[in-house]
């Protein structure tokens, strides 16, 4: 499989994740949980040849730490952190599947 192939289908897989919690969520008050946050996806190795081709798409950019870093990849545009965290899963996810390393972060705001 192609890079290319890799990050669409990462992106593909957080877009999922994210409309099956807002669909989960869309019977509470505001659509979502209340707890308000940001979720994102960090790769390690900023010098490897996914990221090389990430930057050729304009996906990412680059941590403030180390390596590269995809922000809200299942681009909800709610505040809850818990549906923001279920994209950055599964992006991460896909990416692992594919061995890359990717992890998930996140923080509450």
């Amino acid at each position: 499989m192609e890079l290319r192939q890799v990050i669409e289908g990462a992106k593909a897989a957080a877009v999922a994740a994210v409309a099956a919690d807002v669909a989960k969520y869309a019977h509470l008050p505001y659509g979502e949980p209340a707890y308000c946050g940001f979720a994102w996806v960090e790769i390690p190795d900023g010098r490897s040849p996914l990221v090389r081709e990430m930057k050729k798409m304009g996906v990412g950019s680059k941590h403030w730490k180390k390596g590269w870093l995809v922000w809200s990849p299942g681009e909800h545009r709610g505040q809850s952190m818990d549906i923001h965290e279920a994209g950055a899963r599964a992006y991460a996810a896909h990416l692992r599947q594919h061995g890359f390393e990717a992890v998930m972060g996140s923080r509450a705001d």
